[in-house]
Order: C-alpha cells, then structure tokens, then sequence
C-alpha cells in the first residue's frame, strides 16, 4: 500500500521561514524537480533530508509526524 502525505503545514512553514519553496530547495540543496516531487509525493523525503529541513525551519523532533507524516485524506 503506498501512502500519500499532507504537506500542507510544511509548505506553509516554508513560506513563513524562507518566503519560497525555491529558497528553501536552495537551501536543502534540492533541484527544482526534486524539490517539486517530495512536495507533491512523487519522491519520499530520506531521513537526513528531514533533519536538515527541520533544522532549516526550526521544527522541533516532537512535531515531525505533523509535518512529514500526516496522511492525506482520500
């Protein structure tokens, strides 16, 4: 079974930390395709990459289910 994520409360903290997804890919390290497939579910985020974006926007260990982990409704 393959599962979709609601990245709806990343994308909003990107905005708020680093005003675009572009700037934000820049500083993840992500090209523009990538950057595009994590965020609509094409591609899975790695461990390390979710570190490094938590890092990046301040989110704390305790909150990374409610940006990476929560399910899309179907």
């Amino acid at each position: 079974m393959e599962y979709e994520y609601d990245f709806s409360k990343l994308r909003g903290k990107i905005k708020e930390i680093c005003e675009t997804e572009e700037n934000w890919g820049s500083k993840m390290g992500f090209s523009g395709y990538s950057k595009s497939a994590k965020l609509n579910n094409r591609f899975c985020f790695k461990t390390d990459e979710i570190v490094k974006c938590c890092e990046i926007l301040g989110i704390q260990q305790e909150e990374i289910g409610m940006y990476f982990f929560t399910l899309k409704n179907k």
